[in-house]
Parts: structure tokens; sequence; C-alpha cells
């Protein structure tokens, strides 16, 4: 389910990102203006046989479009053809431009449900994630391995009808500063705090810079966040489905 959201505008046909800003994109799966075909034709030959491994055709179809409008997008930004990018991919497996230039062009996406979301920086490390909201099973178990003791408090102090939401917020902001971090799970989830409000938080002795953590509003069941190297941006949101 779509939100009618002003914060999402309709994409420029020629993004220009400035130091102070940080850009969202956002896209559905099933939106009608995403051509699998094309987007596969401009995946490299890795990205292609790791698209044709996927047993089920709507994983593959997720894989194809996030990757090709990954490359579609840098390619707007980097004012070159998509076909040309290269990847590199450090031990978590997290991906960066071979060759930034002087761009300096920090990116990183998730995908949950039907949602896609990309997020992109200039010289500013950025980790982004969304979730599905849904019913967790073993929910108390996991937070207890996983998140801090400050963030098991505020969990535990929450009604029935509010910890799903709550996990998952918790969650997302923990999962978008591990990738931000490009690190995975080798960063110990307990060994952290995020903050329980939107507001930055100063460095401590997790943290080498100050970072901030913002909740993006999607739609009623759907739950994402962004954390960011720093502070003092501007966060524009741009919608794929938007057309001119």
């Amino acid at each position: 389910m779509k939100q009618k959201d002003s914060k999402w505008l309709r994409p420029p046909k020629a993004p220009e990102l400035l130091p102070n800003e940080i850009h969202i994109w956002r896209t559905y799966l099933y939106f009608n203006g995403h051509s699998t075909n094309h987007f596969y034709s401009i995946l490299s030959e890795d990205e292609k046989s790791k698209a044709n491994r996927f047993r089920f055709e709507k994983d593959k179809k997720r894989f194809v479009i996030t990757r090709g409008l990954l490359r579609e997008t840098l390619g707007l930004y980097l004012e070159i053809d998509s076909k040309d990018l290269d990847f590199n991919y450090n031990k978590y497996g997290k991906p960066s431009l071979t060759n930034p230039g002087k761009s300096r062009l920090e990116f990183n996406l998730s995908h949950s449900g039907d949602v896609i979301l990309y997020s992109f920086a200039k010289e500013r490390k950025l980790g982004i994630d969304v979730e599905r909201l849904r019913p967790i099973k073993k929910a108390q178990k996991i937070v207890e391995r996983f998140f801090s003791e400050k963030e098991q408090q505020y969990y535990n102090t929450q009604n029935a009808t509010e910890k799903d939401s709550t996990f998952f917020k918790l969650w997302t902001y923990k999962e978008a500063y591990t990738k931000a971090k490009g690190l995975g799970l080798a960063l110990p989830l307990n060994q952290f705090d995020v903050p329980l409000s939107n507001r930055p938080l100063p460095p401590n002795s997790s943290y080498t810079t100050q970072w901030t953590w913002q909740e993006i509003n999607l739609a009623p069941d759907y739950v994402a966040a962004i954390a960011v190297e720093g502070s003092g941006f501007e966060i524009k949101q741009w919608d794929f489905d938007k057309t001119e």
C-alpha cells in the first residue's frame, strides 16, 4: 500500500547531488514502468549469472529490477552509460563503485516485500534498511540476543500492540548502521545503541564519528530508516513511480 506523502517528489531527469544532501529513491516491485528485460540487458555478466540462479521468478525479478535501477540511477548521477559501471565488493558483500572518480559517490540499497529503497550521498557513509511489518516468532529472544541493554529496556516498556513496530524500528536503525559501516553481522548488534528518537547520537566508545539516524515514512505496513555519517544535511526523497 502506497502512502500519499508530499515528501516523495517527482524525480528530476538529471539529479544533482550536493555535498550537504542525502537523496533517497523509492519504487515498488509491481510498478508497470519497470521493464525486466531492459534491466537484465544492462547487468554485468556476473549479475546476470546471479539472477539466473534464483529459484523463484519473483526473486529473480526483484534482483534484476533492483540492480538495474541502481545502475541507471548511478548513471544519471555520474553522467555515464549504466552498462559501463563496475562494482567492487568488500569481504562482507557491500558494493562500491570501482572508480567513483571525483564524485566520491556513496550509495546503499534495501528491499523488503514490494518496496525497494536507494540512498545516495557525497563523501558520507550511509546505510538504508526497509522491513515489511509482520509478527516475529521468538521476538523476545531476538531482542535479548541482538539488542543493547538500553534498547531491550525500551522495547520491554512498549505495550503488546506496539512491540512489533518498535522491534522493526530498532532493527532497521541497527541494520542501516551496520550497512553504512560495511561490516554486516561482523559488527555485533548488541554492542552499540541506536537513538530512540530522530536525534543525532553523539560519539561514544562505539562510534568513531557522529552519526544521524532518520526514520523514513513509507506506508503503514513498512518500517524504514537511514543512518548517515555526520549531520547538518538535507534529505530529498524521490519516487520513481511519479512521472513527468
